[in-house]
């Protein structure tokens, strides 16, 4: 199983070499992926002020994904009684319209996340807490569509048609809960990784290595290799992830895959500035990865984007910021 790599980064870029000095990237053009900072909705050159989902509302936007009709922003906060609550707003760049409050039925801590389905017709919310998760598929008018309870601890891998793929607390198996028909095991020594776009998924494979194969024969492995995988290029092309040392864990390393046999195409050097956050990353079309950076001491770290094309430097892509999210756009089409 892989061990996840949690720490903040700044990016240098080393080109196929195991071993290069990472430097603080310069400025370079602004991204064209999306993201949520300090309140803003940044898309390209256009910038959008967000409002609060409520009265009471005072806790960040972060950005769930793009609609056919808008932007999907959520934010959380807690009332006066210490109740949690969490809404979801369609964002144009003309209005916002809160489609769905969630309210917690208790005091007791919890997490509210959201995934926009790769058709961007629905999304999942779910709530981590003691005991369990609660899962609900949303349609777009803030209607459910279905719900169900998952293992405590659930991190979801992926999200397309009525299929939600997760793996449990301890990062091993991976299940799909398929809308109607219940929940299927995948794999019982997963990585941590599934794409149902392109059809594959991670599995350990021996020696500290990692398999992929694909959904519809998970015994048939299609390339192994010392690498934790993250995310596909929209085209399939290319597998950003992680490398992994000799004892399977997560690197400084991030590399750029060949999808097809798994080749290296290239290495980025990350240096890491301080623990306690994970690692983000999505494509920015077919062309770069987008990570996020962040920078200075815990109690006021500015964030950013870096972006790191295929066949070139990494350079600072984007307005900093202390709430700072970007979403996974997996069809690259933003």
């Amino acid at each position: 199983m892989r061990v996840p790599l949690t720490f903040a980064v700044v990016l240098g870029l080393s080109v196929m070499a195991p071993v290069a000095t990472a430097l603080e990237p310069p400025r370079g053009p602004d991204t064209t992926v999306p993201y949520v900072v300090d309140d803003e909705l940044h898309v390209g050159a256009t910038v959008i002020p967000l409002a609060d989902a409520a009265p009471d509302a005072s806790g960040d936007h972060r950005l769930v994904g793009r609609t056919g009709s808008g932007w999907l922003v959520s934010q959380g906060w807690y009332d006066a009684s210490g109740l949690a609550h969490s809404a979801l707003q369609l964002v144009t760049a003309t209005s916002s319209a809160t489609i769905h409050v969630h309210v917690a039925d208790n005091d007791v801590e919890s997490t509210q996340s959201y995934r926009l389905n790769r058709d961007r017709t629905s999304v999942l919310e779910w709530n981590s807490f003691s005991g369990s998760t609660d899962a609900r598929i949303l349609d777009l008018a803030g209607a459910g569509v279905a719900s169900r309870s998952l293992p405590s601890g659930t991190q979801v891998l992926d999200f397309a048609g009525n299929s939600v793929v997760f793996t449990g607390r301890d990062g091993t198996a991976t299940r799909a809960w398929r809308i109607g028909r219940g929940v299927a095991t995948l794999a019982r020594h997963g990585e941590g990784f599934v794409d149902l776009g392109h059809r594959r998924m991670a599995v350990t494979a021996p020696r500290q290595r990692v398999a992929l194969v694909g959904l519809e024969h998970p015994k048939r492995v299609l390339w192994r290799a010392r690498f934790s995988p993250e995310r596909f290029s929209p085209n399939g092309a290319r597998l950003a992830g992680w490398a992994l040392d000799a004892r399977g864990r997560s690197t400084d390393a991030l590399q750029i895959r060949r999808g097809s046999d798994g080749r290296l195409i290239r290495t980025f050097n990350v240096r890491k500035l301080r623990a306690g956050l994970p690692f983000s990353l999505t494509w920015d079309k077919n062309r770069a990865v987008v990570l996020e950076g962040v920078d200075g001491p815990p109690a006021s770290s500015l964030r950013f984007l870096v972006r790191c094309p295929v066949g070139g430097a990494c350079t600072v892509a984007s307005e900093q910021g202390q709430d700072f999210t970007f979403a996974f756009e997996t069809d690259g089409s933003w």
